[in-house]
């Protein structure tokens, strides 16, 4: 399916949001699934690139990248009135239901991408959302995210902007004063394995968006696997791309992904 590109802008260095014209599959979506994109009419990159679902609303889809490699290069150099091969929604999204008393979301860099999408769904009294990057100038939607009722912290790793040091620091801290009915997250590996661990810890629930290279993007492949853990100890390796991208915190072998 080929939709328009109505916009494409760097939001921060090296970091694009790019806006799609809307379909109708796309409008029952849930918040961590992603959409598969050909970013190119050749055959140069092969495969498509996945991108988490930022937001949605009555007019477009909002997609938010960094640009990595050779298929994220191609797509930032893309202009409004464009149009781009895409599949989707995809994938297993975060669980929202029953809405909890309290939550918490954890995101690291471009880990805003699909956690600002989820932040809509949440109807908890008490919300907070910790943020951390590199620098300020990589700290994404502080703002979007106290309109949505969130109380927000942030972090950064050379103390240009909120607290000087890592997003899994500041939560253990947060931990200290108060205890969230349910953790959401979403960053790098090393970031998700940290909160898995304290949340673990702490017996509090936990659910995290996991990022791996795909092919297919439909579990066909079984090239995005994953091994995580049975409630006996057994070991079973799941799809990102079918089973994920979101899964519970405690039955991911962090181990085996660090």
């Amino acid at each position: 399916m080929k939709q328009e590109i109505l916009s494409n802008e760097e939001v921060a260095p090296g970091i694009f949001r790019m806006g799609i014209a809307i379909w109708k599959r796309i409008q029952s979506a849930c918040p961590g699934q992603f959409v598969h994109i050909r970013c190119s009419s050749t055959f140069e990159p092969l495969l498509r690139r996945p991108l988490s679902i930022h937001e949605i609303d009555s007019n477009e889809v909002k997609l938010l990248y960094k640009v990595i490699g050779s298929g994220t290069k191609l797509l930032s150099e893309k202009k409004p009135g464009e149009k781009l091969d895409i599949v989707g929604p995809l994938g297993h999204g975060f669980n929202v239901e029953p809405s909890p008393e309290s939550v918490m979301i954890v995101a690291g860099g471009i880990g805003a991408a699909p956690v600002l999408f989820l932040a809509h769904f949440l109807k908890a009294a008490r919300k907070q959302v910790l943020i951390g990057a590199r620098t300020g100038e990589l700290i994404l939607y502080e703002e979007e995210f106290k309109k949505l009722g969130f109380s927000v912290e942030v972090t950064t790793d050379d103390g240009s902007y909120g607290k000087k040091g890592l997003v899994s620091s500041l939560f253990e801290e947060f931990l200290k004063r108060e205890t969230p009915a349910i953790v959401y997250a979403c960053g790098p590996v090393a970031l998700l394995k940290e909160v898995a661990d304290t949340c673990g810890n702490c017996g509090i629930p936990c659910q995290v968006s996991i990022e791996n290279q795909m092919a297919c993007g439909v579990g066909a492949c079984l090239g995005c696997v994953i091994k995580t853990k049975e409630k006996d100890g057994s070991t079973i390796y799941r799809r990102v791309c079918k089973d994920g991208p979101v899964f519970d915190a405690s039955i991911v072998s962090w181990e085996s992904l660090i």
